[in-house]
């Protein structure tokens, strides 16, 4: 069964930049520090293998899961064939619990005279193996409980065991990930991140070292993507949000309050755990979950700086789509005199919303006589000096006034001075020569008339129009040589 939000949806002008970071992280390491695994691992056996470790150790392996794994062992006493045989190898090589096992069947019996050189060989040669075996990533950065390493807690986080064991992780890591992070911000996010990994740690080395497996290595993201989950869970606690299920091939989705499926998912890790028998680490999973969930219900009033705003889905840009649809339907609905009345009262409060400046003009283009359509037009043209508006937008009104109006009267010379320079700025020439013209035949003086005419001429130079260059440049020489 698999139960997940699908609450809120990316929005790609807030890139979840942590979450991102944290899935390359976690790929580079599989890719560049783990790929040769196999490889280590074969090289280990084949020493194993080669020595005759097993013959020594083959017995002695039945004795140490006798008690232990009585199924196992069940399944291997006596004869076997072959094929069974090098399963038993593999196992009995892959057991690190069985290290400190032998170490301790050593010292309690002791060789005999004739039998030391080959203890002596026999302990030589598992060293050599432990030492090949000890490359594998999983070994060497893994977190072995009873092989505590402050270091490994951490990295045992960015490592996986297969490509489906690192893209299943990755990408619930995804899903939680982007709404966490904006919920709670990225340094927050990371850090409850980790700390439900250390958690996992934890969890899974007291269940571990209890059970008499301390020296099995955990490796993986799960802890701490449960971690993630129980801190989604504790953000959005008795808020109603929409989750999506997979129980089998049936699947759908239902809106809940958020912290009644807090159980469902503690409760399926526990029967999991409990009815299964596999490689899955379910006490990390419940440690990183249970994580998440407290330290995130203990904070988020008082430490965390929560968006509430984003965690109830409001759409910042949602009142001005509402108002931009209502103009929209009151045209559609050829109640012009409304929707203009609308728009006005909109750009009383919000003199520079560019968005209804557009829809307005539009409304008012069937028009051109109107007075209002001229001082509308002005003032889209007056925005043009602000840059953070987009210069494309205000030369599409631009072009349209023109090609509407016989009488422009919205260029007045400062508003097609101003224009001028900014068509300049941007490298446009044929809109910026034909505001100068207007200028020129206006005969508007102007302080800056001397710096656009100057710009222009050499962006003309430039562009390989010399002779309207020369032209400007003339009259720049004859009425501005002054300034």
């Amino acid at each position: 069964m698999i139960i997940f939000p699908i609450e809120h949806k990316l929005d790609w002008k807030k890139p979840p930049i942590a979450t991102i970071t944290l899935i390359v992280i976690n790929l580079l390491v599989f890719v560049l520090y783990q790929s040769g695994d196999d490889e280590k691992f074969e090289q280990a056996l084949d020493y194993y293998y080669e020595n005759n470790l097993f013959e020594e150790e083959q017995a002695l392996y039945l004795q140490f899961i006798r008690d232990r794994k009585p199924e196992i062992y069940d399944h291997y006493r006596g004869e076997l064939p072959e094929q069974l045989y090098f399963e038993l190898l593999t196992i009995t090589a892959s057991d690190l619990n069985l290290d400190p096992w032998l170490r301790e069947y050593w010292q309690q019996n002791p060789p005999s005279v004739d039998t030391e050189q080959q203890r002596a060989t026999w302990i030589e040669q598992r060293e050599e193996f432990e030492r090949l075996r000890g490359e594998i990533s999983s070994i060497e950065l893994g977190f072995i409980p009873k092989d505590f390493s402050v270091v490994t807690m951490f990295t045992h986080i960015f490592m996986h065991g297969s490509w489906g064991h690192l893209l299943g992780n990755m990408l619930f890591l995804f899903l939680f990930g982007f709404c966490l992070e904006n919920a709670i911000g990225r340094r927050a996010f990371i850090g409850l991140y980790l700390l439900s990994g250390l958690a996992a740690a934890g969890l899974f080395a007291a269940i571990k070292i209890a059970n008499g497996a301390g020296y099995i290595p955990l490796v993986g993201a799960s802890g701490a993507i449960s971690g993630e989950m129980g801190m989604y869970l504790a953000l959005f606690g008795t808020k109603k949000i929409n989750f999506l299920y997979f129980f089998g091939f049936v699947f759908g989705h239902w809106r809940a309050s958020a912290i009644l499926v807090f159980p469902i998912w503690v409760g399926k890790e526990l029967v999991e755990w409990l009815t299964t028998d596999s490689n899955v680490a379910y006490g990390a999973h419940i440690g990183g979950l249970l994580s998440g969930y407290l330290t995130v219900f203990l904070l988020k009033r008082n430490v965390l700086n929560v968006d509430e705003d984003y965690l109830d889905n409001i759409d910042e840009g949602a009142e001005q789509k509402q108002q931009l649809a209502k103009i929209q339907k009151l045209v559609s609905e050829m109640q012009i005199d409304r929707a203009k009345k609308y728009c006005q009262s909109i750009l009383n409060e919000e003199p520079e919303r560019l968005d209804i400046i557009e829809k307005y003009f539009e409304i008012l283009r069937i028009t051109p006589e109107d007075s209002e359509f001229h001082r509308i037009a002005l003032s889209a043209f007056k925005l043009a000096q602000k840059p953070d508006i987009p210069l494309p937008r205000i030369t599409r009104l631009f072009d349209d006034y023109l090609q509407i109006s016989s009488t422009p009267r919205a260029l007045s010379g400062p508003v097609c001075l101003m224009l001028c320079l900014r068509f300049i700025n941007a490298r446009d020439l044929e809109r910026a020569g034909l505001l100068m013209d207007r200028l020129l035949d206006s005969n508007f003086k102007h302080a800056k008339m001397s710096q656009a005419l100057s710009a222009l001429a050499i962006l003309l130079n430039k562009n390989g129009k010399q002779k309207r260059a020369a032209h400007y440049q003339q009259i720049l020489n004859s009425e501005y040589s002054g300034q």
